[in-house]
């Protein structure tokens, strides 16, 4: 599938035809969501994610780390502190990363399940 990002458009890899992503929701039970986009042209179906409320707990708080990780860069520190903010840098850093993983994680075992 080839995605032009100005204008959101793709082209469908079964009719090969393009058209604009409109991302919809599916509830799918059980506090599961799949979302995902159809062509226009054939209906065929492409998933985008399936998220559940663990996946959803992690995305928060991967976003409060992001936003700790930009503050804490912007920071100005004297050079004495300097070594405190790199480590502090990389502790959010893999704490980030693990969320990540979490997810990825969860969302391959939903992936198991729904397709």
């Amino acid at each position: 599938m080839l995605f032009n990002k100005s204008t959101h458009l793709t082209c469908c890899d079964q009719c090969h035809k393009p058209f604009e992503i409109n991302i919809k929701s599916k509830y799918l039970g059980e506090g599961i969501v799949r979302r995902y986009f159809c062509c226009e042209h054939c209906s065929a179906m492409y998933t985008v994610a399936y998220i559940n409320n663990s996946i959803k707990s992690r995305h928060k708080k991967l976003n409060r780390i992001r936003r700790q990780i930009q503050m804490t860069q912007r920071m100005k520190v004297h050079k004495s502190k300097l070594l405190e903010k790199e480590e502090r840098l990389e502790e959010l850093s893999k704490a980030a990363k693990k969320l990540m993983l979490e997810n990825k994680e969860e969302h391959d075992r939903l992936v198991m399940i729904y397709e």
